[in-house]
């Protein structure tokens, strides 16, 4: 049962991983730097959102992404302490 437990929390960091990749890449735009060198934070904040493929659908992808890595690996993290403090 552990190792099924297991598996499926490895598995869940993967998927998140991929889930922050595709997130990024609908979020991100790919313009040279050299044109956003003379604008203010403002203004390439509302180029991206006019240029991303699905700015809001990769903000969410991105951020969902990020919290359930991180949830994921706190659980693998706390089930592994536990199996080591639980074997002595």
């Amino acid at each position: 049962m552990r190792n099924r437990v297991n598996k499926w929390l490895v598995a869940g960091l993967f998927i998140s991983l991929i889930m922050i990749i595709i997130g990024y890449f609908l979020w991100a735009i790919d313009v040279p730097v050299d044109v956003l060198a003379g604008l203010t934070s403002e203004e390439v904040n509302q180029m991206q959102q006019e240029l991303a493929l699905n700015y809001s659908a990769g903000f969410f992808l991105l951020n969902l992404g990020f919290v359930t890595f991180t949830g994921t690996l706190i659980a693998l993290v706390i089930r592994k302490l536990l199996d080591i403090f639980t074997d002595r």
